[in-house]
């Protein structure tokens, strides 16, 4: 019995001590193993602890590539100059009228356009011409030229002007779109002696650009050479007429007893010429009569227009064809080289400014 006690109280010491020891070394070593760490981080201090992060890492699904543009070795562009093949082709002749050349405005006419040639039978006005084409008698209208009406005083001096350019001489009618106007006259441009007549009325300033008419090749240069005469007061556009009431209809009738043409004088059949013929009037009445509108013309139209003018109860006045008089009131008609009182039967009337014969004289 006493030796099993024995054997059981050394089992127990066993269960006792192999797990004291065991504790002692597992004591020893964290010792030892305490020791080293505080070796290795000095002072015998733990190290700090670092907090641990985890994280999760998502990887996202891969996208290919995108494509890469490489642009592609294209040459420059050239410029490629063609240099046309000059010919030598014979030069064709000018199809410039003869007449035409260095004939000043001319360069505006029409080319190709029809030419007829036609002799002066009367000047009718500033823009308007009797002519004579193989025997027939035409009515000239200068293309693109608007005369005073003959109503206005400056009617005659438009009239002396296209006179003074055609009158005896031989005309080159030049036709540009129309054969004749609604009233059957000929629209043409005008040349006569080396002058281009329409052209010549409007740079002077005897005339105005026809708005209305139907110029197409010369309307540029119309204008333009109309507006130069404007602005330098040139010919008709150097005097500005102040128009005056027109009478009252007893003042008419007085002034219709008044004026009376006393005379023509005419020297044709002494050989004469036109600045020594004239025709004298009279104011018999007791009032002076205003002569602006009033006009005196002759069987062959004729017309010369009164400027402003006051002429004195018994005062008399003359008329010339071609010449300056101031002592007689210095009406002059002026139209040169030329009689209007010829050797044959003609009559010179007198209108007042509402266009009534007041009187009339014949021989």
């Amino acid at each position: 019995m006493v030796g099993t006690d024995q054997n059981e109280s050394t089992s127990d010491k066993k269960r006792i001590i192999i797990p004291a020891a065991i504790g002692v070394g597992m004591l020893l070593l964290g010792l030892v193993l305490g020791i080293g760490i505080a070796s290795m981080t000095g002072a015998g201090k733990m190290p700090e602890t670092t907090p641990v992060v985890i994280t999760q890492i998502v990887q996202a699904p891969t996208q290919p590539p995108l494509p890469t543009y490489t642009p592609l070795n294209t040459p420059e562009p050239q410029v490629v100059i063609i240099t046309p093949t000059i010919f030598n082709s014979p030069t064709p002749e000018s199809t410039v009228n003869p007449v035409f050349q260095g004939v000043e405005g001319a360069e505006c006419l029409p080319a190709g356009g029809e030419e007829v040639l036609a002799q002066v039978a009367q000047v009718v006005s500033g823009s308007e011409i009797l002519v004579t084409i193989e025997g027939q008698t035409r009515t000239i209208r200068l293309l693109g030229v608007q005369a005073p009406d003959p109503s206005n005083f400056f009617a005659s001096w438009s009239r002396s002007k296209n006179f003074e350019l055609t009158s005896g001489k031989e005309l080159t009618l030049v036709k540009d779109v129309y054969a004749s106007d609604p009233e059957g006259y000929l629209p043409r441009f005008v040349i006569a002696d080396g002058k281009f007549v329409n052209y010549e009325i409007l740079r002077e300033g005897y005339g105005r650009k026809d708005r209305q008419g139907s110029v197409t090749s010369c309307d540029d240069l119309f204008q333009t050479v109309a507006e130069a005469a404007q602005v330098a007061g040139l010919g008709l556009w150097q005097y500005e007429p102040t128009p005056t009431p027109k009478p009252t209809e007893a003042e008419e009738a007085q002034v219709e007893e008044a004026v009376t043409i006393v005379d023509i004088v005419r020297l044709v059949a002494a050989g004469g010429t036109s600045d020594q013929e004239y025709v004298e009037i009279r104011n018999d009445g007791t009032q002076p009569v205003q002569l602006q509108f009033w006009r005196m013309l002759d069987t062959q139209a004729n017309i010369y227009s009164f400027p402003q003018f006051e002429m004195q109860p018994g005062q008399t006045c003359r008329v010339y064809t071609n010449a300056d008089h101031p002592e007689t009131c210095g009406f002059n008609w002026g139209i040169p080289d030329t009689v209007i009182w010829g050797p044959e039967s003609d009559c010179a009337s007198l209108s007042n400014a509402l266009g009534a014969i007041v009187e009339q004289k014949c021989y």
